[in-house]
């Protein structure tokens, strides 16, 4: 099974993603928003979002399938449902950070 999510791509250089510049609205490949290999972040965080719907979609199917007594293995059904808990928590943190950011940002004297 693979990690519940990712947002850092594996082998990503992040001192190079810390030290890009701003690209101009529209441009791709870039700036700041720009990942590795030019991947945007906002495509980035939708292929992650859809992994945790399809992870707790998982679980929630593997639930119904514990309850009708269809189920193989119960310790690999808890797994599955605790990484989709955790993946679930995760995402919730990091919209949390990302909203106080913004705030953050928002409170900033020009």
């Amino acid at each position: 099974m693979t990690a519940p999510i990712a947002f850092i791509p594996p082998g990503a250089d992040l001192q190079a993603l810390a030290s890009a510049g701003m690209a101009a609205p529209g441009a791709a490949g870039s700036g700041l928003l720009d990942g590795p290999g030019g991947t945007a972040f906002g495509n980035v965080l939708q292929a992650q979002l859809a992994e945790l719907d399809r992870s707790l979609k998982s679980a929630g199917t593997q639930s119904i399938r514990l309850a009708a007594g269809q189920v193989d293995s119960l310790h690999q059904l808890m797994l599955e449902i605790e990484q989709a808990r955790i993946a679930f928590q995760l995402a919730l943190q990091v919209r949390n950070r990302l909203m106080e950011s913004w705030q953050d940002v928002q409170r900033m004297q020009l």
